[in-house]
């Protein structure tokens, strides 16, 4: 069968085609780092909120589970926030993010298993929706901060 010579529009679509789906490949690469940036800009702000006019103090390596236990637990990303009292505060910061959830969601909790009876940096974490029991990420607790009213 002798070949069919193409058209200059078909030759145009050949390259168009593959250039469009390029180019969105790109715009939604750049979107999804946008929305990255907007997740990272906010929990940063409601960090910044959480320790407003806190100093802090010498980094601890462990907490007693009595500490844990009574305090209540917020996440923002990487860094787990352990409220003891009004003016005192702890804060441990992870090496990967604990969960991609909700910025300080009060609906996720904390489930820890300790070999040593207390929560020690390295320890693991896991994040768990507590209506539903759903594991919403998996993390290991850093070095834990107090933080002090002024």
């Amino acid at each position: 069968m002798p070949a069919v010579p193409s058209s200059p529009l078909a030759h145009l679509f050949r390259l168009a085609v593959p250039a469009g789906l390029a180019m969105l490949a790109l715009g939604a690469a750049a979107s999804a780092r946008t929305q990255d940036d907007d997740r990272d800009a906010v929990q940063r702000a409601a960090i910044d909120k959480e320790f407003r006019g806190l100093v802090p103090g010498k980094a601890q390596n462990c907490l007693s589970p009595s500490v844990t236990r009574s305090a209540s637990s917020r996440i923002y990303g990487s860094t787990i926030v352990y409220q003891v009292t009004s003016g005192l505060k702890y804060r441990s910061d992870t090496r990967v993010s604990c969960t991609s959830s909700r910025p300080g969601a009060d609906w996720d909790t904390l489930v820890t298993s300790t070999p040593t009876g207390q929560n020690c940096s390295g320890d693991p974490v896991q994040v768990v929706d507590r209506f539903t029991g759903v594991l919403r990420g998996v993390c290991a607790f850093g070095p834990f901060v107090p933080y002090r009213r002024k």
